[in-house]
This record gives C-alpha cells, structure tokens and sequence, in this order.
C-alpha cells in the first residue's frame, strides 16, 4: 500500500510535538517524545532529520532544545507527512509508471488511479490539529 511503520512513527511523535506546542512547551527532547511515544531512538532521530529537512519540524541544540513543530498543527497535513517518508505513495507501479507493457489500453489501472486518488485527498484533508482532537475523544471516551 505504500505506507510503513516509519509514517506511523513520525505521527506519533509528530501529534506529541503538537501537543507540547498547544501546551506551550516550546522545544521537546528526542527523551521526552519516547518516554510518551515509545519507538527505537536511531529511528526517530532519521525520521525527525527528513521531516526537519522537508520544513516540517525544526530543531535547536543545547541543554534547553530539541524539536518543534514548525508551523502549526492545523497546518500540516498527514499528507504532507506521508510525501516526506513514503516516496512517492502509490498503490502499483502502473499508477506511477508506464513501464507496463498494457498501459495505454489496461481498464484495471483506472481502479487504482482511483484508489490512490482517494487515499491522497483524504490524507490531505487531515491535520495534526485532526489527530489532537481524534485523541482526546479516544480519552474521554475511556473515562466514561
């Protein structure tokens, strides 16, 4: 399908840095995200560097740093997320590709032209922001 547990790690750290910044927490520490989020280290620190080179976190060193969002939650996209680790997501080669031998004339190739459509805007549709608010209902819905 095209996503891995890479993405799944990435917003899972990712919804703890937009947490910290809703609470006003400015920097958070590769330590503080997995002591929430618990995941191997060497992975986080490669995904959070890719996502830090796409724009979407920033970082600070020091005894004070660490990681941030760099706009705000309600801004990035599971999208824009998936584009940075899954390159490119796509469900079969014929979506990306015309090396197929059939792929001028193939009818089932339009099946996954539409799946991976589908799959694009509604990824786009959501946001960390999104994320925040599905977790809190999961909360509040367990208290009850």
């Amino acid at each position: 399908m095209g996503l891995t547990v890479k993405t799944g790690y990435a917003l899972r750290a990712l919804l703890e840095l937009a947490k910290a910044q809703k609470n006003g927490v400015r920097w958070m520490a590769v330590k503080q995200i997995l002591s929430v989020q618990p995941m191997p280290r060497d992975f986080l620190e490669k995904i959070l560097g890719e996502l830090r080179a796409a724009g979407i976190v920033r970082s600070s060193r020091g005894r004070n740093g660490g990681y941030a969002l760099a706009k705000s939650a309600g801004r990035i996209t599971v999208k824009s997320v998936v584009d940075v680790l899954e390159k490119p997501l796509r469900m079969l080669r014929c979506v990306v590709s015309e090396e197929c031998p059939r792929f001028g004339d193939c009818a089932v190739k339009f099946i996954w032209y539409r799946v991976n459509d589908v799959i694009n805007r509604e990824l786009s549709k959501l946001t960390l922001k999104d994320l925040m608010e599905m977790e809190r209902k999961m909360k509040e819905g367990k208290k009850r």
